[in-house]
């Protein structure tokens, strides 16, 4: 099997692990938030969904156990982390129909439950796309789990406010609009800054390509076994 290598290192630091954590399967911890996509942007939560299962579906290849928690819905999905590839139909059943909803401090709440995890957690991957008000919160969480476990985010692009930013500004309505779009999309910037300075992965990339990005990405974190 290929492991994350010094990944599954790091992941221990100050980690100690019971008799049953240590005998599992190393663990990769799929998160998705629902909320960013309440009312809105189906399309765009169509491919968060597919970079989930994406992931999801290379990691089980790779012989890890795949866990899947998802906030901010209707009803919230968790999967019990299991390897095998029985796994991924489950994941795709429970995201095939997904309610998203605008609950703030879900994803949040999840984050921090990882941090009480007794599993042998080798990478949480999480996809958004850093829409709801509680980002402070969010960042901070993810920040925290990055001490304990690697974190692959995979962040959608907004193409929306890409193309109210590339509309020409001829009025003064036009110049407020482009000034708030650049407030916005500097916003999003600042956040994933954070989360490089914290040692979190990110992947920023638009919704039509965040699977692959993310696919790539996970791969490339990957290193063959000594």
């Amino acid at each position: 099997r290929d492991s994350l290598g010094p990944m599954s290192v790091s992941a221990r630091i100050n980690r100690p692990l019971s008799v049953a954590a240590r005998e599992a399967d190393p663990v990769v911890m799929m998160l998705l938030d629902g909320g960013a996509w309440a009312g809105h942007r189906e399309t765009d939560l169509r491919h968060a969904v597919h970079a989930c299962l994406q992931v999801g579906e290379a990691a089980l290849t790779d012989g890890y156990a795949v866990g899947l928690q998802v906030s901010s819905c209707v009803t919230p999905v968790s999967l019990a982390a299991q390897s095998g590839a029985e796994q991924l139909q489950r994941m795709a059943e429970a995201l095939a129909h997904l309610q998203p909803s605008s609950t703030a401090g879900d994803s949040t709440a999840t984050l921090d439950a990882l941090l009480v995890e007794d599993q042998a957690i080798v990478l949480v991957v999480m996809v958004t796309g850093f829409q709801e008000i509680d980002e402070p919160d969010r960042v901070s969480a993810l920040a925290k789990v990055a001490v304990r476990h690697p974190v692959l985010l995979a962040s959608l692009r907004d193409e929306a406010l890409e193309r109210l930013r590339q509309q020409p500004v001829k009025t003064r309505r036009d110049a407020l609009l482009y000034c708030g779009v650049m407030q916005r999309l500097l916003w999003r910037q600042g956040l994933h800054d954070r989360l490089v300075a914290a040692g979190v992965t990110v992947v920023d990339a638009w919704p039509g390509e965040i699977a692959t990005e993310a696919l790539l990405r996970y791969r490339s974190l990957r290193q063959p076994r000594a």
